[in-house]
């Protein structure tokens, strides 16, 4: 009975973990250009796409489903609109998703592109609680004024809504842009507390993690606020499998889904050799551990050979009166 119920605890430790999906679509059981069922969309502008975009067969649409790569697998799909017209004009291009019944701590991302840096699109973010038409959506969640020229996952913390069926717009007011895709849509139940190490530098392949012996390595980043509370104190940690250094980073002010540039206040003192580090972050309340942690390797050199430049003049023995050629050879260590 005790092995029953310590394996029950451990399955709702990993299920509280593990965020709970409410909503989501991918865009990729679309056809043609078809949106998902009980998506719809308004053309609030009725202007005509610039003849250079038939490729996305826009027509009269506000939005097309799409079959474009973009970077992505052949086989993905999502949703493109346009603001680059013919005559030139301002876009007011909606799509409007099917109804969706939120529950508590609910978080809305998606992923979207503007795939021509200088012609980046911008767009807003809405919300209904009352039915699908483009005046029912009266409050912002977010404006994006150039989307990235990468796919960039963005976030609106719904759980004021939680209860509520609600309808999300996207709408697409570019003047004389490019086009714009939206992607991966997503409604999932996020934890309070989550704080998530994004990135790490050194990187083991960088030249910064090979010092000499007796140098010092600084370990830097970012880290993402994944929780919906503001994080204001954590602790930084690197270990090379032996001893454990700590760092606690106190008023602080994270938002939710903010990013935090750290820098481990004390540096690795790198002896000869290879050095696997492990470097996490720890939070009060923080259960999801799989997003905690990033590894590297620095290395340290005891004999750093002098470098010489070698220079040698030549010319071919086919051409004596030929103008010399120079030829440099840099010599560099293994």
């Amino acid at each position: 009975m005790k092995k029953l119920l310590t394996a029950i605890s451990l399955f709702s430790l990993i299920m509280v973990a593990q965020a709970q999906n409410i909503f989501t679509e991918n865009f990729n059981s679309t056809t043609g250009q078809a949106l998902p069922t009980g998506w719809t969309q308004f053309n609030g502008d009725n202007l005509t796409p610039n003849s250079n975009l038939s490729a996305y067969s826009f027509g009269t649409n506000a939005w097309v489903s799409y079959a474009g790569s973009w970077g992505q697998t052949s086989t993905n799909r999502m949703v493109v609109s346009t603001s680059w017209y013919n005559p030139v004009g301002a876009a007011n291009d909606w799509l409007i998703s099917k109804s969706i019944t939120l529950t508590a701590n609910n978080v809305l991302s998606w992923k979207a592109k503007a795939p021509d840096a200088q012609n980046r699109d911008g767009y807003t973010v809405k919300i209904s609680t009352t039915n699908n038409s483009p005046i029912s959506f009266t409050t912002t969640l977010k404006t994006v004024s150039q989307e990235a020229t990468s796919w960039t996952t963005q976030y609106v913390d719904l759980s004021s809504y939680a209860g509520q069926t609600v309808y999300i717009a996207w709408t697409n007011n570019s003047n004389d842009k490019f086009v714009l895709g939206v992607d991966d849509v997503s409604i999932d139940v996020y934890p309070s507390n989550d704080a998530k190490l994004s990135t790490l530098a050194p990187a083991s392949t960088a030249p910064a993690a090979y010092v000499a012996s007796g140098s010092t390595v600084s370990f830097t980043g970012t880290l993402t606020n994944m929780g919906l509370t503001p994080i204001t104190t954590l602790t930084l940690k690197y270990s090379n499998g032996t001893s454990t250094v700590s760092d606690v980073k106190t008023g602080l002010n994270i938002a939710p889904f903010a990013t935090y540039n750290y820098t481990h206040a004390t540096p690795y003192t790198v002896t000869a050799g290879a050095h696997n580090m492990k470097v996490w972050v720890e939070l009060t309340g923080d259960n999801v551990h799989t997003n905690d942690t990033l590894t590297t390797k620095v290395n340290g050199y005891s004999f750093a050979p002098t470098h010489n430049v070698v220079l040698e003049e030549g010319t071919g023995t086919w051409c004596g009166w030929c103008p010399e050629v120079l030829f440099i050879w840099i010599l560099l260590p293994k």
